[in-house]
């Protein structure tokens, strides 16, 4: 409420004129309501007093005349004066922005003009391509090696869930630096830098840097373009790799896919031939001990040509058959599974399927022009406004706060 509203309500309904009668009535200082005529704005529990002062003035004029309760009444008028309240805010509000309109635009096209140099010219675009590929569960090939193993009391020697070809380890290989040194040295065709550049030269281009930090540096700033997601119940990895260029974009990703695949099938191969050799030891072994079967089976028949009438004889040549078809046996199975192992080391299987191959990304990733441009709009109106408000209002509206406080 301003000041000469308040004015004319004390004057009408009181018969107050002069303002130390305004003051008596509201029980502030003259000097108070003087700042109030100064400002042309009265606080708001003042208003609300004030008008309590002209309520109880009616209510005991007309005392008979009025049905309803005076905790009705009371609750009317307060109703009253915060819709009147609000009404005061929402004008102070209008009219700053009507007086300062200039500013509103000016705030708001620089901060438009800012955000267009910063999304149209400034940033660089960033192209992300991506593969999604599902590790090969490679348990097959080991299983009855692994149960051969086990029957010797070596089940160590199997593949653990902390190979590196289990699928569990996947994205730590991706971001291992051993992975990235290879791809720092593979070359690419550019439209920026030119034809068959390493990427250790695209990524830092400078030097005159030594190259162990060099090559540090580029290492950090290709595990910030390298990206794995693993869903939490499913086996599918998706790896993407950003870069200023599309083309650049899907060759860095089938890049990272064929490393991937070549460390794969290095530690494979590995295994393999640790596979191999522990199978062709224990042949050596195994063939020996079925000659000695062999010669003490040979030789106890040699000593006892007739032993059908003697139960102790019998048993033990059955004891010495046993021994040899046991040996017999190891032996067949070692031999047909060294012969696994040798088609497994030519066959070069991968340790991954690729379900969707990298390709060439049509639309950038960032910056979004459109969304930073709504964003640079919105905040541009917001700020302008309130600093209109500022300028208008701000002793205003720092005096209204602290009453109201």
């Amino acid at each position: 409420m301003t000041f000469e509203e308040l004015h004319k309500l004390f004057e009408k309904e009181l018969g107050v004129n002069r303002l130390a009668d305004i003051a008596r009535e509201l029980g502030v200082s003259p000097q108070v309501v003087s700042n109030w005529k100064n400002r042309n704005i009265v606080p708001y529990k003042y208003v609300k007093k004030a008008k309590d002062k002209v309520r109880n003035s009616k209510f005991e004029e007309n005392n008979e005349s009025i049905n309803a309760p005076k905790i009705f009444l009371a609750k009317a008028d307060s109703v009253n004066v915060d819709e009147a309240s609000h009404n005061d805010i929402l004008k102070l509000l209008f009219s700053s922005i009507k007086n300062n309109y200039k500013i509103v635009i000016y705030t708001l096209s620089l901060i438009l003009f800012c955000a267009g140099v910063n999304l149209f010219i400034l940033s660089k675009p960033v192209y992300i391509s991506k593969a999604t590929i599902l590790p090969n569960q490679d348990a097959g090939a080991s299983s009855s090696i692994s149960s051969i193993m086990d029957q010797f009391g070596l089940g160590g020697v199997a593949p653990t869930p902390n190979d590196i070809s289990s699928a569990k380890l996947f994205p730590d290989i991706l971001k291992s630096k051993t992975l990235s040194l290879n791809l720092l040295k593979k070359t690419f065709n550019t439209e920026s830098y030119g034809d068959s550049v390493s990427l250790l030269d695209i990524l830092i281009n400078d030097n005159s840097i030594n190259d162990n930090v060099r090559t540090e540096m580029a290492v950090i700033k290709l595990k910030n373009k390298i990206s794995i997601k693993q869903g939490y119940n499913s086996p599918l990895i998706t790896i993407s790799a950003s870069s200023p260029e599309p083309k650049l974009a899907r060759d860095i990703t089938d890049a990272i896919l064929i490393e991937l695949t070549n460390l794969q099938k290095k530690f494979k191969l590995q295994k393999i031939n640790e596979k191999r050799l522990f199978i062709s030891d224990r042949i050596k072994i195994v063939d020996d001990e079925l000659s000695k079967s062999e010669k003490n089976l040979k030789k106890f028949r040699e000593q006892n040509r007739n032993i059908t009438g003697s139960p102790a004889l019998l048993l033990e040549e059955d004891r010495l058959k046993r021994d040899v078809q046991v040996q017999l046996q190891i032996y067949i199975t070692l031999k047909r599974e060294l012969e696994l192992a040798q088609i497994e080391e030519v066959e070069q299987s991968t340790a991954l399927t690729i379900l969707d191959p990298p390709e060439i990304p049509v639309f950038r990733s960032s910056p979004q022009k459109r969304r930073g441009m709504t964003i640079a709009l919105i905040f541009g109106i917001s700020l302008g406004v309130v600093i209109a408000i500022l300028k208008e209002n701000w002793l205003k509206l720092k005096n209204l706060y602290m009453e109201l406080d």
